[in-house]
């Protein structure tokens, strides 16, 4: 299963990006988020670096770094028996000069089917609110 939110913001992507890419300031910036907790030592973020991230009405997540391409966007992973989830984030300059921020999700595995029926309606609705609060927050 697929889900895909799209935001535009008058901010210039590196605006748009030093808010997304500030993990640990999530709870600050987006309401669908209560905490995000550093699963090791202090270090830049990047490939390998993983977060616990705990949501209204989801179970804590343990989320790792699969890509990160500094002022571009950012992949991670997270899984549980049966399930794999793979978010993206993504920042690119709109003809305007402002950002187009794109977030996905996709569910894999034998429960994928199930956490769609019972979370993608959830999950659509806080990927919607994280891209528009990523814009508001870059904007300011």
């Amino acid at each position: 299963m697929d889900i895909e939110r799209r935001a535009t913001s008058t901010a210039t992507p590196d605006q748009v990006w030093a808010v997304m890419s500030d993990l640990e300031a999530w709870p600050d910036v987006l309401p669908t988020v209560d905490r995000v907790e550093r699963d090791g030592p202090a270090e830049p973020h990047g490939v390998g670096t993983a977060y616990y991230v705990e949501q209204p009405k989801v179970r804590r997540a343990r989320w790792e770094v699969t890509e990160w391409t500094p002022g571009k966007g950012f992949t991670w992973t997270s899984s549980a028996p049966g399930l794999s989830m793979t978010a993206t984030h993504e920042v690119s300059a709109t003809p305007s000069g402002g950002t187009e921020i794109v977030l996905g999700m996709h569910w894999s595995g034998l429960l994928s089917g199930l956490l769609g029926l019972l979370y993608g309606r959830l999950t659509r609705s806080y990927m919607e609110t994280e891209a528009a609060a990523f814009a508001a927050r870059a904007e300011e």
